[in-house]
């Protein structure tokens, strides 16, 4: 549902309607890029800002943050202005605000187009799926599909690329279902080359590293697992440095 149709009141009503026929709803809203909300707004037209779309659905695409994102991947901002808007994210909105997570869908460029390099994209589809919040996927989305489909045809999936991630995107899956990707603290930021996240909840904790630009280096201590291949991973001197996607756990 699109939040430029109506004002807030007007979904926060529906929403109490529908709670009587179906409580166990999910609402999700396609929010729009911030510049679009003040455009609109510049109009006289409706525009909800992301606050306030959380006080009526249950979760919100990612495009408050998306002209950042696009921009890291076109050059015209830097991974730390993209870590930055991720990291406001999770003081600006309620405690338990889910954000639709993505790298493509049908208003853009399939993520395959944007990021041809098949060992970055598996990168940034691993931080994908280890943000908070809950994760999109688009037809064609598992095998590098760079044709954008119509939106009224039916359109099927050309499931003979040869890159096939269905068994990589299950284990991310499978790996993010834990509890502690629900309810623990979870802190992002830049460094160098890389985003760095993690999540602590007591004594648990899961750092995940993405170098989406190149090599990186995390300065950590101990003996870790892997979650994503199984390997273990040993610190050099308070530092790990790694070339692909890690999600790792102390051991």
């Amino acid at each position: 549902m699109s939040h430029l149709l109506v004002p807030l009141n007007f979904w926060l009503e529906a929403r109490q309607g529908v709670a009587k026929v179906r409580p166990d709803a999910t609402w999700l809203s396609e929010s729009v890029e911030e510049s679009f909300v003040s455009y609109n707004r510049s109009q006289g037209q409706t525009a909800l800002s992301e606050s306030e779309i959380f006080q009526a659905f249950d979760m919100a695409y990612d495009y408050d943050v998306f002209e950042v994102f696009n921009g890291v991947l076109t050059g015209k901002r830097s991974l730390a202005d993209y870590a930055e808007a991720l990291a406001r994210q999770t003081v600006i909105y309620p405690d338990n605000y889910i954000k639709m997570r993505y790298l493509e869908n049908h208003d853009n460029f399939r993520a395959a187009a944007l990021i041809p390099d098949p060992e970055k994209l598996a990168t940034w589809t691993a931080f994908m799926y280890f943000q908070q919040g809950t994760t999109q996927l688009y037809a064609g989305q598992e095998v590098h599909a760079k044709h954008i489909p119509s939106l009224f045809d039916a359109d099927k999936v050309d499931w003979q690329t040869g890159l096939d991630q269905s068994d990589y995107l299950a284990r991310l899956a499978e790996i993010t279902s834990a509890e502690i990707f629900k309810t623990g603290y979870y802190t992002i930021e830049a460094d160098g080359q890389a985003l760095i996240g993690k999540y602590v909840l007591g004594a648990e904790e899961i750092v995940g590293l993405f170098p989406v630009q190149g090599i990186g280096i995390a300065h950590l201590n101990g003996k870790y697992e892997d979650l994503l291949t199984g390997d273990i991973v040993q610190s050099n001197n308070g530092k790990v440095a790694f070339h692909q996607a890690m999600i790792l756990k102390e051991v």
